[in-house]
């Protein structure tokens, strides 16, 4: 009688409410709606979820990260603002 897999605690928050209530959430939800049909750097992302939640800008970074590298929610890519290539996320 083994017990069944558990999901991930971000998975269930998103899930179960309709209202997001984490950063991870919050991107999560800009991600379904479209917005990062076009790749986004860090700052671009920090000046849409600031309308709705506030945190410190490097807490987008950190959690745009995460949802690459751990989760496997964002695709990494590059964009050229100013003539400098930054690191970018797309889905």
């Amino acid at each position: 009688m083994g017990m069944a897999p558990r999901a991930p605690l971000a998975a269930v928050a998103h899930a179960t409410s309709g209202q997001p209530k984490t950063l991870g959430d919050h991107i999560l939800l800009l991600r379904d709606g479209g917005f990062f049909s076009q790749p986004k750097i860090e700052k671009e992302v920090y000046e849409k979820v600031h309308e709705t939640y506030y945190c410190e800008r490097k807490r987008i970074g950190v959690e745009l990260f995460r949802l690459y590298s751990k989760k496997h929610q964002l695709r990494k890519a590059s964009k050229v603002v100013d003539g400098k290539k930054l690191v970018a996320y797309v889905w």
